[in-house]
């Protein structure tokens, strides 16, 4: 909080000259300020406010604010951010009313931020359309009260929220429409609206098939690395071989990688990203690697030891298949009985048994929606193979080649490209988001993924 000793100074001048009444005087001005500075130290302890404007909305602003205050004679805004300390009414702010005004106030800048971020104006164009029947001031506070309605339900608590969102407040007609509309449609299916349009990977920026060999070649070795680092925040990213030896050299190298990462984000918000689901925590670091799915269960324990978050940005089977509703369902069960007999094919001898393990593959499978009422066996399996492949199975045979989504000779390689490349945009979108919420992200997923999304996010998070 500021004083805006300009602005007031010509306020006062104003009023004065034209005889509009009683204005502040500088002291009155000055105290509230210092009123004022104290209340919101109390409520943005440690940016609490901006880091949940932040998680909520999902971007960043560029450039701290500052708000600046003057007597009365104009409303508050958001650009430039000001308020005066007394209404066009006459009225004095209650300290909720500051509050309430303060963050809305911001909210409109970080909402309406489209000098950096080109989506947002992608937004307002759908916002202009979806609601052309109701006015632009109505159009322009549908999402503030939206977020409005969350943060102050966060930081005050449910119950106390008609203290600053009521039928009486606020009181401008176009306003109350909003508030009725975030009523209606609900806050979070709001924010999610804006979300979904705002902060999104555009999948063009991802590296093409085309041209995967020759980039893969540069990389060389079976995992990869590569960083992004700004003044507030960092990405590492792990590329992995998918090794379920505890002696693969990826492991060693994943954990040294790991320590760089703690040493350069002390003190930051951070989160660990995995590949193919959440891992159950195992007791030690070779068990995490055999029983807890290789580098994934690997530093889902390491994460567990430092008390930073894991999670799996990684589509859903069933979402898969709804996004993707052409592709044959029989050769989709074939496309990921032979990703998982690929994995299994590469763990070290002594391999569990084969029989055994797809039983239980198969046991999993079937307890999911999407294969109700489906024969999900080793025997069906079979008979897939040979039907889509044109052989006999042979479990001694690496599937490496078929499940490969970077080749076309097989109808699987094309389910396995079309599965990945929806795949890819969404781990580099969900990724996108994570940062623009401000945290460090270290990111665990195969070798592959890194080499197609690190274009996209070399120009999307830099």
């Amino acid at each position: 909080m500021k004083y805006a000793y300009p602005l007031d100074s010509e306020r006062r001048k104003l009023f004065a000259d034209k005889n509009f009444g009683d204005y502040p005087s500088i002291e009155e001005v000055r105290n509230k300020v210092c009123e004022w500075t104290k209340i919101w130290s109390e409520i943005n302890k440690d940016d609490k406010v901006f880091k949940l404007l932040i998680k909520i909305i999902g971007v960043i602003l560029p450039r701290d604010l500052e708000m600046y205050i003057f007597g009365t004679g104009l409303n508050a805004m958001s650009n430039p951010l000001i308020m005066p300390i007394i209404g066009r009414g006459g009225k004095k702010f209650t300290d909720d009313e500051f509050t309430e005004i303060v963050i809305h106030e911001v909210i409109h800048r970080f909402i309406g931020d489209s000098e950096n971020n080109g989506n947002i104006e992608k937004y307002w164009k759908t916002i202009r359309e979806e609601y052309k029947n109701e006015t632009i001031l109505t159009q322009n506070h549908i999402l503030v009260y939206a977020v409005l309605e969350i943060v102050l339900s966060e930081l005050f608590g449910k119950e106390r929220l008609k203290d600053f969102i009521n039928s009486d407040s606020p009181k401008h007609p176009e306003y109350q429409r909003a508030v009725a509309i975030v009523a209606e449609k609900g806050a979070e299916n709001l924010i999610k609206q804006f979300r979904d349009i705002v902060i999104r990977m555009n999948p063009s920026l991802l590296l093409t098939r085309e041209k995967y060999a020759d980039e893969s070649r540069k990389y060389g070795g079976e995992y990869s690395t590569f960083e992004i680092e700004t003044d507030k925040q960092v990405l590492f990213y792990f590329g992995a071989n998918h090794s379920s030896d505890p002696q693969n050299p990826q492991y060693p190298a994943l954990k040294e990688y790991w320590q760089k990462f703690l040493k350069s984000t002390e003190g930051k918000e951070r989160i660990v990203l995995v590949e193919g689901g959440l891992r159950k925590l195992e007791e030690d670091e070779e068990s995490a690697i055999t029983k807890g799915g290789s580098e994934g269960g690997f530093i889902t324990f390491l994460a567990h030891q430092e008390n930073i978050p894991v999670v799996c940005p990684d589509i859903g089977d069933e979402e898969l298949m709804e996004k993707l509703p052409d592709q044959n369902k029989n050769e989709v069960l074939l496309y990921w009985f032979l990703s998982w007999f690929n994995n299994f094919h590469k763990r070290p001898e002594p391999k569990p048994d084969f029989e055994k393990s797809v039983q239980e593959w198969c046991k999993n499978r079937e307890q999911r929606k999407i294969w109700k009422d489906v024969d999900v066996s080793l025997p069906r399996l079979k008979q897939l193979y040979k039907q889509v492949m044109g052989k006999e199975f042979d479990e001694k045979e690496s599937p490496n080649d078929f499940v490969n989504p970077n080749r076309t000779e097989t109808p699987i390689n094309k389910i396995a490209r079309a599965q990945s490349d929806l795949r890819d945009a969404n781990i580099a979108s969900e990724i996108e988001r994570y940062w623009n919420e401000g945290k460090s992200i270290f990111v665990v997923f195969g070798r592959g993924h890194l080499i197609i999304e690190r274009p996209a996010l070399e120009v999307v998070l830099k």
